[in-house]
Protein backbone atom coordinates (compact mmCIF):
# COMPACT_ATOMS: atom_id res chain seq x y z
CA UNK A 1 0.00 0.00 0.00
CA UNK A 2 1.65 3.94 -1.14
CA UNK A 3 1.52 5.99 1.80
CA UNK A 4 0.02 9.33 1.30
CA UNK A 5 1.61 11.70 -0.75
CA UNK A 6 2.59 14.65 1.66
CA UNK A 7 6.36 16.49 2.36
CA UNK A 8 9.38 15.16 4.51
CA UNK A 9 8.57 14.91 8.22
CA UNK A 10 12.22 16.38 8.24
CA UNK A 11 10.47 19.86 7.52
CA UNK A 12 8.39 19.53 11.07
CA UNK A 13 8.34 22.82 12.81
CA UNK A 14 10.99 24.47 10.21
CA UNK A 15 11.82 28.22 11.67
CA UNK A 16 13.72 29.19 8.14
CA UNK A 17 12.31 28.76 4.53
CA UNK A 18 14.18 25.92 2.99
CA UNK A 19 12.55 24.84 -0.44
CA UNK A 20 15.27 22.06 -1.31
CA UNK A 21 14.39 20.54 1.78
CA UNK A 22 10.87 19.80 0.39
CA UNK A 23 12.28 17.34 -2.11
CA UNK A 24 11.32 14.12 -1.68
CA UNK A 25 10.68 10.99 -3.85
CA UNK A 26 7.12 9.21 -2.75
CA UNK A 27 5.79 5.64 -3.95
CA UNK A 28 2.75 6.07 -6.40
CA UNK A 29 0.02 3.85 -7.85
CA UNK A 30 -0.54 4.86 -11.46
CA UNK A 31 -3.61 2.38 -13.83
CA UNK A 32 -2.45 2.15 -17.40
CA UNK A 33 -4.65 1.81 -20.14
CA UNK A 34 -4.13 1.21 -23.63
CA UNK A 35 -7.04 1.36 -25.65
CA UNK A 36 -8.84 3.32 -28.73
CA UNK A 37 -8.85 6.80 -27.97
CA UNK A 38 -12.55 7.42 -28.03
CA UNK A 39 -12.59 5.89 -24.64
CA UNK A 40 -10.49 7.65 -22.87
CA UNK A 41 -12.34 10.62 -22.27
CA UNK A 42 -14.73 8.44 -20.33
CA UNK A 43 -12.29 6.55 -18.45
CA UNK A 44 -11.02 9.78 -17.25
CA UNK A 45 -14.09 10.97 -16.07
CA UNK A 46 -14.79 7.12 -13.94
CA UNK A 47 -11.50 8.24 -12.40
CA UNK A 48 -11.34 11.82 -11.86
CA UNK A 49 -12.14 11.99 -8.20
CA UNK A 50 -9.25 9.17 -7.84
CA UNK A 51 -6.77 10.90 -9.86
CA UNK A 52 -3.85 12.56 -8.13
CA UNK A 53 -3.85 16.45 -8.22
CA UNK A 54 -0.69 18.24 -7.21
CA UNK A 55 0.71 21.67 -8.45
CA UNK A 56 2.94 21.18 -11.18
CA UNK A 57 2.52 17.60 -11.49
CA UNK A 58 1.02 16.17 -14.47
CA UNK A 59 -0.73 13.21 -13.53
CA UNK A 60 -1.91 11.67 -17.22
CA UNK A 61 1.04 10.48 -19.15
CA UNK A 62 1.17 9.03 -22.34
CA UNK A 63 4.37 7.00 -22.89
CA UNK A 64 5.46 5.90 -26.61
CA UNK A 65 3.59 2.99 -26.96
CA UNK A 66 0.50 4.98 -26.97
CA UNK A 67 -0.75 4.07 -23.42
CA UNK A 68 -2.38 6.28 -20.84
CA UNK A 69 -0.44 6.20 -16.96
CA UNK A 70 -2.52 7.93 -14.97
CA UNK A 71 -1.14 8.58 -11.21
CA UNK A 72 -3.98 7.64 -8.34
CA UNK A 73 -4.37 9.68 -5.13
CA UNK A 74 -3.69 6.85 -2.55
CA UNK A 75 -6.18 8.62 -0.06
CA UNK A 76 -9.13 7.75 -1.99
CA UNK A 77 -7.82 4.91 -4.12
CA UNK A 78 -7.40 1.26 -3.17
CA UNK A 79 -6.09 -0.71 -6.37
CA UNK A 80 -9.05 -3.34 -5.57
CA UNK A 81 -11.80 -1.22 -7.00
CA UNK A 82 -10.65 0.00 -10.54
CA UNK A 83 -12.68 -2.70 -12.07
CA UNK A 84 -15.54 -1.76 -10.14
CA UNK A 85 -15.37 1.82 -11.32
CA UNK A 86 -15.43 0.99 -14.89
CA UNK A 87 -17.92 -1.61 -14.70
CA UNK A 88 -19.90 0.55 -13.28
CA UNK A 89 -19.50 3.39 -15.92
CA UNK A 90 -19.61 0.92 -18.64
CA UNK A 91 -16.03 0.17 -19.28
CA UNK A 92 -15.33 -2.91 -17.89
CA UNK A 93 -14.05 -4.25 -21.86
CA UNK A 94 -10.97 -1.78 -20.94
CA UNK A 95 -7.81 -3.52 -20.50
CA UNK A 96 -6.18 -1.73 -17.40
CA UNK A 97 -3.26 -2.55 -15.28
CA UNK A 98 -2.31 -1.61 -11.80
CA UNK A 99 1.79 -0.64 -11.02
CA UNK A 100 3.36 1.67 -9.22
CA UNK A 101 6.45 3.42 -9.21
CA UNK A 102 8.81 6.21 -7.24
CA UNK A 103 7.98 10.10 -7.98
CA UNK A 104 10.23 12.80 -7.01
CA UNK A 105 8.68 15.89 -5.99
CA UNK A 106 9.68 18.97 -5.21
CA UNK A 107 8.35 22.52 -3.17
CA UNK A 108 6.70 23.59 -6.53
CA UNK A 109 4.26 20.24 -5.97
CA UNK A 110 2.96 21.20 -2.55
CA UNK A 111 0.18 23.65 -2.31
CA UNK A 112 0.20 25.88 0.54
CA UNK A 113 -1.80 24.04 3.14
CA UNK A 114 0.32 21.52 2.28
CA UNK A 115 3.43 23.19 3.90
CA UNK A 116 1.76 24.22 6.31
CA UNK A 117 0.42 21.38 7.84
CA UNK A 118 3.88 19.67 6.82
CA UNK A 119 6.32 22.63 8.59
CA UNK A 120 3.34 23.87 11.79
CA UNK A 121 4.03 21.83 14.96
CA UNK A 122 1.72 18.66 15.84
CA UNK A 123 -1.52 18.92 15.99
CA UNK A 124 -1.50 21.84 13.96
CA UNK A 125 -3.40 25.19 15.22
CA UNK A 126 -3.04 27.13 11.92
CA UNK A 127 -5.67 29.74 12.64
CA UNK A 128 -6.28 30.61 9.09
CA UNK A 129 -6.02 33.22 6.17
CA UNK A 130 -8.24 34.29 3.36
CA UNK A 131 -7.43 36.50 0.24
CA UNK A 132 -8.61 40.13 -0.33
CA UNK A 133 -7.99 40.99 -3.92
CA UNK A 134 -4.14 40.48 -4.08
CA UNK A 135 -4.14 41.10 -0.36
CA UNK A 136 -3.20 37.60 1.52
CA UNK A 137 -4.49 38.14 5.29
CA UNK A 138 -2.99 35.84 8.05
CA UNK A 139 -4.35 35.35 11.85
CA UNK A 140 -1.66 33.67 13.35
CA UNK A 141 -2.70 32.65 17.26
CA UNK A 142 0.16 33.15 19.80
CA UNK A 143 1.82 29.67 19.72
CA UNK A 144 2.45 30.34 15.78
CA UNK A 145 3.97 33.42 16.12
CA UNK A 146 7.64 31.35 16.45
CA UNK A 147 7.22 30.34 12.65
CA UNK A 148 6.73 33.80 10.90
CA UNK A 149 10.65 34.96 11.72
CA UNK A 150 13.46 33.80 9.71
CA UNK A 151 16.21 35.98 7.87
CA UNK A 152 15.19 36.62 4.22
CA UNK A 153 17.36 37.11 1.28
CA UNK A 154 16.91 40.82 1.56
CA UNK A 155 18.01 40.75 5.01
CA UNK A 156 14.77 41.71 6.24
CA UNK A 157 12.75 39.54 8.96
CA UNK A 158 9.99 38.30 6.82
CA UNK A 159 7.23 36.02 7.64
CA UNK A 160 7.72 31.88 6.33
CA UNK A 161 4.29 31.32 5.97
CA UNK A 162 3.66 34.75 3.99
CA UNK A 163 6.74 33.42 1.92
CA UNK A 164 5.47 30.70 1.23
CA UNK A 165 1.90 32.48 0.18
CA UNK A 166 3.97 34.70 -2.01
CA UNK A 167 5.05 31.86 -3.75
CA UNK A 168 2.00 29.88 -4.07
CA UNK A 169 -0.88 32.40 -4.92
CA UNK A 170 -0.01 33.98 -8.32
CA UNK A 171 -2.31 37.14 -7.45
CA UNK A 172 -0.40 37.49 -4.42
CA UNK A 173 2.00 40.77 -3.82
CA UNK A 174 1.15 41.84 -0.46
CA UNK A 175 1.06 39.54 3.29
CA UNK A 176 -0.20 41.13 6.44
CA UNK A 177 -1.35 39.41 9.74
CA UNK A 178 -3.78 40.48 11.85
CA UNK A 179 -2.36 41.84 15.61
CA UNK A 180 -5.35 42.69 17.48
CA UNK A 181 -9.55 42.84 17.52
CA UNK A 182 -11.52 45.20 15.96
CA UNK A 183 -12.53 47.46 18.37
CA UNK A 184 -12.76 51.39 17.20
CA UNK A 185 -15.68 52.37 15.66
CA UNK A 186 -14.51 52.84 12.07
CA UNK A 187 -13.77 48.66 12.43
CA UNK A 188 -10.27 49.53 11.21
CA UNK A 189 -8.03 45.87 11.12
CA UNK A 190 -4.76 46.20 12.87
CA UNK A 191 -2.26 44.09 11.24
CA UNK A 192 1.27 44.12 10.46
CA UNK A 193 3.18 44.27 6.98
CA UNK A 194 5.03 41.01 6.56
CA UNK A 195 6.28 40.50 3.13
CA UNK A 196 5.65 41.67 -0.35
CA UNK A 197 4.48 45.51 -1.66
CA UNK A 198 3.13 47.83 1.32
CA UNK A 199 0.07 48.31 -1.48
CA UNK A 200 -3.43 47.86 0.31
CA UNK A 201 -5.80 49.47 -2.20
CA UNK A 202 -7.79 46.31 -4.10
CA UNK A 203 -10.17 45.10 -5.83
CA UNK A 204 -12.16 42.19 -5.11
CA UNK A 205 -14.96 40.74 -7.13
CA UNK A 206 -18.01 39.33 -5.11
CA UNK A 207 -21.54 37.52 -6.48
CA UNK A 208 -21.44 39.57 -9.83
CA UNK A 209 -20.15 42.74 -8.42
CA UNK A 210 -16.81 44.65 -8.28
CA UNK A 211 -15.41 46.20 -5.28
CA UNK A 212 -12.27 48.69 -4.54
CA UNK A 213 -10.93 49.20 -1.09
CA UNK A 214 -8.34 50.35 1.01
CA UNK A 215 -7.73 47.38 3.22
CA UNK A 216 -6.03 49.79 5.63
CA UNK A 217 -8.81 52.25 6.39
CA UNK A 218 -11.81 50.14 5.90
CA UNK A 219 -13.56 46.82 6.85
CA UNK A 220 -14.15 43.49 4.38
CA UNK A 221 -14.46 40.56 5.29
CA UNK A 222 -14.53 37.74 2.35
CA UNK A 223 -15.95 35.09 4.11
CA UNK A 224 -19.32 36.72 4.05
CA UNK A 225 -20.46 36.73 1.06
CA UNK A 226 -22.77 34.18 0.69
CA UNK A 227 -24.62 36.01 3.91
CA UNK A 228 -24.45 39.37 1.90
CA UNK A 229 -26.03 37.32 -0.68
CA UNK A 230 -28.91 35.42 1.58
CA UNK A 231 -29.90 38.55 2.79
CA UNK A 232 -30.07 40.69 -0.81
CA UNK A 233 -32.36 37.81 -1.42
CA UNK A 234 -34.85 38.92 0.49
CA UNK A 235 -35.14 42.28 -1.01
CA UNK A 236 -37.87 43.31 -3.82
CA UNK A 237 -37.00 45.79 -6.66
CA UNK A 238 -39.29 49.11 -5.30
CA UNK A 239 -38.16 47.72 -2.17
CA UNK A 240 -36.42 50.61 0.91
CA UNK A 241 -33.77 49.73 2.03
CA UNK A 242 -31.32 51.53 5.00
CA UNK A 243 -28.28 50.21 5.40
CA UNK A 244 -27.14 51.98 8.31
CA UNK A 245 -23.63 50.52 8.82
CA UNK A 246 -22.92 50.45 4.81
CA UNK A 247 -19.14 49.72 4.60
CA UNK A 248 -17.84 50.14 1.01
CA UNK A 249 -21.18 48.44 -0.33
CA UNK A 250 -21.61 44.80 -0.46
CA UNK A 251 -25.65 45.41 0.88
CA UNK A 252 -25.95 48.59 -0.54
CA UNK A 253 -24.81 47.55 -4.74
CA UNK A 254 -26.17 44.33 -5.21
CA UNK A 255 -29.39 45.76 -3.69
CA UNK A 256 -29.27 48.97 -5.89
CA UNK A 257 -28.67 46.37 -8.91
CA UNK A 258 -32.42 44.67 -7.84
CA UNK A 259 -33.64 47.94 -8.53
CA UNK A 260 -34.34 48.62 -4.65
CA UNK A 261 -34.02 52.01 -3.59
CA UNK A 262 -31.23 52.62 -1.15
CA UNK A 263 -30.28 54.96 1.56
CA UNK A 264 -26.66 54.24 2.99
CA UNK A 265 -24.51 55.11 6.25
CA UNK A 266 -21.28 54.64 7.77
CA UNK A 267 -19.69 57.00 10.23
CA UNK A 268 -15.93 55.98 8.01
CA UNK A 269 -15.81 58.89 5.75
CA UNK A 270 -13.31 56.16 3.83
CA UNK A 271 -16.06 53.87 3.66
CA UNK A 272 -18.42 56.26 2.06
CA UNK A 273 -15.44 57.51 -0.53
CA UNK A 274 -15.33 53.66 -1.63
CA UNK A 275 -18.90 52.87 -1.81
CA UNK A 276 -19.29 55.93 -4.02
CA UNK A 277 -16.53 54.69 -6.01
CA UNK A 278 -18.42 51.25 -6.25
CA UNK A 279 -21.53 52.51 -7.19
CA UNK A 280 -19.53 54.20 -10.36
CA UNK A 281 -17.96 50.84 -11.20
CA UNK A 282 -21.51 48.94 -10.71
CA UNK A 283 -23.17 51.63 -12.25
CA UNK A 284 -25.95 52.09 -9.33
CA UNK A 285 -27.29 54.76 -7.55
CA UNK A 286 -27.20 55.02 -3.81
CA UNK A 287 -27.80 57.95 -1.11
CA UNK A 288 -24.80 58.07 0.69
CA UNK A 289 -24.67 59.38 4.10
CA UNK A 290 -21.32 59.94 6.87
CA UNK A 291 -23.21 60.00 10.23
CA UNK A 292 -23.68 58.34 13.49
CA UNK A 293 -26.27 55.68 13.29
CA UNK A 294 -28.22 56.74 15.71
CA UNK A 295 -28.39 60.23 14.21
CA UNK A 296 -28.94 58.38 10.78
CA UNK A 297 -31.96 56.26 12.17
CA UNK A 298 -33.76 59.33 13.81
CA UNK A 299 -32.90 62.05 11.22
CA UNK A 300 -31.95 60.61 7.88
CA UNK A 301 -34.77 57.95 7.60
CA UNK A 302 -38.02 59.75 8.93
CA UNK A 303 -37.09 62.75 6.15
CA UNK A 304 -36.40 60.00 3.23
CA UNK A 305 -39.15 58.58 4.16
CA UNK A 306 -41.66 61.50 4.25
CA UNK A 307 -40.43 63.12 1.19
CA UNK A 308 -41.37 59.95 -0.51
CA UNK A 309 -44.81 59.80 0.90
CA UNK A 310 -44.84 63.47 0.00
CA UNK A 311 -44.14 62.63 -3.96
CA UNK A 312 -46.69 60.10 -3.54
CA UNK A 313 -43.84 57.65 -4.48
CA UNK A 314 -44.64 53.92 -4.88
CA UNK A 315 -42.18 51.65 -2.71
CA UNK A 316 -42.82 48.40 -1.30
CA UNK A 317 -41.57 46.89 2.05
CA UNK A 318 -38.58 48.85 3.87
CA UNK A 319 -36.06 47.00 5.37
CA UNK A 320 -33.00 48.16 8.11
CA UNK A 321 -29.96 46.89 7.75
CA UNK A 322 -27.94 46.97 10.78
CA UNK A 323 -24.41 45.10 10.01
CA UNK A 324 -22.31 46.27 13.22
CA UNK A 325 -22.34 42.70 14.88
CA UNK A 326 -20.38 43.95 17.95
CA UNK A 327 -22.67 46.99 18.88
CA UNK A 328 -25.49 47.07 16.50
CA UNK A 329 -27.79 45.86 19.08
CA UNK A 330 -26.78 48.94 21.03
CA UNK A 331 -28.74 50.64 18.08
CA UNK A 332 -32.13 49.18 18.29
CA UNK A 333 -33.31 51.83 20.87
CA UNK A 334 -33.38 54.44 18.14
CA UNK A 335 -35.36 52.37 15.89
CA UNK A 336 -38.17 53.08 18.43
CA UNK A 337 -36.93 56.47 18.02
CA UNK A 338 -37.75 56.78 14.30
CA UNK A 339 -41.10 54.73 14.84
CA UNK A 340 -42.49 57.78 16.52
CA UNK A 341 -41.17 60.58 14.34
CA UNK A 342 -42.95 58.65 11.37
CA UNK A 343 -45.94 58.63 13.62
CA UNK A 344 -49.14 56.02 13.27
CA UNK A 345 -50.95 58.70 10.74
CA UNK A 346 -48.25 58.26 7.84
CA UNK A 347 -49.03 55.70 5.41
CA UNK A 348 -45.57 54.20 6.41
CA UNK A 349 -47.61 52.37 9.22
CA UNK A 350 -49.55 50.54 6.83
CA UNK A 351 -45.78 48.92 5.35
CA UNK A 352 -44.10 46.41 6.95
CA UNK A 353 -40.82 47.56 8.00
CA UNK A 354 -38.19 44.97 8.65
CA UNK A 355 -34.80 45.24 10.61
CA UNK A 356 -32.11 42.80 9.90
CA UNK A 357 -29.72 43.56 12.93
CA UNK A 358 -25.97 41.42 13.41
CA UNK A 359 -24.68 40.55 16.70
CA UNK A 360 -22.11 37.93 18.11
CA UNK A 361 -23.19 35.66 20.92
CA UNK A 362 -21.46 33.51 23.07
CA UNK A 363 -23.87 30.89 24.73
CA UNK A 364 -24.92 27.39 24.67
CA UNK A 365 -27.76 27.90 22.45
CA UNK A 366 -26.72 31.08 20.60
CA UNK A 367 -30.09 31.86 18.82
CA UNK A 368 -32.13 31.86 21.90
CA UNK A 369 -29.71 33.72 23.33
CA UNK A 370 -30.02 36.98 19.90
CA UNK A 371 -33.67 36.54 20.27
CA UNK A 372 -33.43 37.41 24.04
CA UNK A 373 -30.94 40.17 24.21
CA UNK A 374 -32.88 41.46 20.79
CA UNK A 375 -36.71 41.07 22.29
CA UNK A 376 -34.85 42.97 25.58
CA UNK A 377 -34.18 46.04 23.88
CA UNK A 378 -37.97 46.45 23.07
CA UNK A 379 -39.24 45.65 26.49
CA UNK A 380 -42.39 44.08 26.81
CA UNK A 381 -43.70 44.53 22.75
CA UNK A 382 -43.67 41.23 20.95
CA UNK A 383 -42.04 41.10 18.25
CA UNK A 384 -43.41 39.14 14.97
CA UNK A 385 -41.57 37.25 12.78
CA UNK A 386 -38.29 37.00 15.01
CA UNK A 387 -36.28 34.78 12.98
CA UNK A 388 -32.40 33.83 13.81
CA UNK A 389 -30.05 33.10 11.06
CA UNK A 390 -26.33 31.74 12.41
CA UNK A 391 -24.03 33.51 10.20
CA UNK A 392 -20.62 31.71 10.94
CA UNK A 393 -18.69 30.60 14.00
CA UNK A 394 -15.97 33.17 14.45
CA UNK A 395 -14.28 31.05 17.04
CA UNK A 396 -15.05 28.64 19.87
CA UNK A 397 -18.34 29.40 21.71
CA UNK A 398 -18.97 32.88 19.49
CA UNK A 399 -21.04 33.14 16.95
CA UNK A 400 -21.99 35.73 14.26
CA UNK A 401 -25.78 35.70 13.69
CA UNK A 402 -28.50 37.87 12.24
CA UNK A 403 -31.67 38.43 13.81
CA UNK A 404 -34.57 39.58 11.79
CA UNK A 405 -37.83 40.85 12.62
CA UNK A 406 -41.13 42.98 11.83
CA UNK A 407 -40.51 46.42 13.75
CA UNK A 408 -43.87 47.36 15.28
CA UNK A 409 -46.06 50.14 14.99
CA UNK A 410 -45.71 53.26 16.73
CA UNK A 411 -48.75 53.04 19.15
CA UNK A 412 -47.76 49.03 19.86
CA UNK A 413 -44.23 50.93 21.06
CA UNK A 414 -45.63 53.69 22.85
CA UNK A 415 -43.62 56.04 21.54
Amino acid sequence: MCKSVSPPSTVREMKQLDRGAFRTTVQIYFVEFKTRETLIRPILAALKPHILKLPKLKSIKTDDRNAKKIYLDPQHFHSANVEDILRKNGLQECEFRIGDELVELNYDNWTAEDIFKAVLPEPSSFSSYSCIGHIAHLNLRENLQPYKMFIGNDLENVDILAEVLLDKMPRCKTVINKVDIIENEYRNLKFEHLVGERLYVTRVRENGHVFDLDFSKVYWNPRLGTEHARLVSKFAPGDVVFDVFAGVGPFSIPAAAKRCTVIANDLNSDCIAWLQRNCQLNKVSVEAHSLDGKKFLMDVCPKVIASMEESESAFGQVHVVMNLPATAIDFLPSLSGMRSLLGASNSIAQHIMFVHCYTFCKADDPIAAAKDVVQEKFSNVPLQSLTVHDVRVVSPFKHMLCVSFILPAAEELNV
